[in-house]
């Protein structure tokens, strides 16, 4: 692909176990990633190298996961993207600078 764009669940067990009731109806699997909130992240940059051509781009939201994934990927170059939410929310990356 030129481009993947993911919206993966990525709310951590901390918040998971304080979410108001309305968020609560939700499909556990539709909301939870792990203790950081990352293991679906986790997941999309191990792959999307295989899936990417070699100019590709991937975009992912991961909600307020920046620090933890900044401290996770620590020589990962991400660029993160303005949003009407913020600067904190989105990354960009480059297919070549996949961890």
């Amino acid at each position: 692909y030129d481009l993947i764009i993911a919206n993966p669940p990525y709310v951590n067990a901390a918040a998971m176990a304080t979410l108001p009731a309305e968020y609560r109806r939700e499909p556990e699997l539709a909301l939870a990633s792990g203790d950081d909130g990352l293991d679906l992240t986790r997941a999309i940059l191990a792959g999307a190298r295989r899936q990417l051509r070699p100019h590709g781009l991937l975009v992912v939201e991961i909600g307020h996961n920046r620090e933890a994934l900044e401290a996770a990927f620590p020589e990962t170059p991400f660029t993160w993207l303005d949003t009407t939410a913020g600067d904190q929310y989105v990354f960009l990356l480059h297919r070549d600078d996949l961890p």
